[in-house]
Parts: structure tokens; sequence; C-alpha cells
């Protein structure tokens, strides 16, 4: 990833690593698959909302949630249900 901004890589470093490390091998078949299952759930709500919805789960701080206009923050049953599918797929606790 030289010269990308990745999202992924700033809520899930290990992940992302496993992928660097295990590219060809199993390892990284299987980061890269929890990848995709991230992708797969994220990209069904507003981008920058969810990275941050996200953030703030895995952080344990609200403050995280703050997004500026015109964004506008997940709604908390969006947000719910992003975190439940998340977890469902095996990307989150």
């Amino acid at each position: 990833g030289a010269g990308t901004i990745c999202g992924i890589a700033n809520m899930f470093p290990q992940l992302i690593r496993r992928l660097f490390d295990g590219a060809g091998a199993p390892d990284g078949d299987r980061a890269l698959a929890t990848v995709q299952r991230f992708i797969d759930v994220a990209y069904d709500y507003p981008l920058m909302s969810a990275f941050k919805a996200l953030q703030a789960h895995l952080a344990g701080n609200e403050a995280w949630t703050t997004v500026r206009a015109p964004l506008v923050q997940l709604p908390p049953e969006d947000r719910a249900a992003m975190i439940d599918r998340l977890r469902r797929a095996g990307v989150t606790a």
C-alpha cells in the first residue's frame, strides 16, 4: 500500500499486516477474505459515517462519530445493524 490512505489499516492494522505478510499463503488468503467481508458490509452505508461509527465502537469513544456538514452521523439503528453484521462476518468483536 505505498502511497495509499487505507481506512481499514487504521482500524485493523493486524489484519492488514497478516494480509501483507501472508501474501500467497493460506493466512494471507484468510486475511483477504476478512477484508472482503468488511468491504461487503461497510459499503452498504455512507462510507465516512460508517468508518467513524466503527472507530467509535472499536475505541469505546463516541466522539469518533462526529462528522462535519454536509455529512451526517450514521443513525443509531444503522450503526447497530452494521456492527452486528461485521460481528457475524467475523470482522470485529
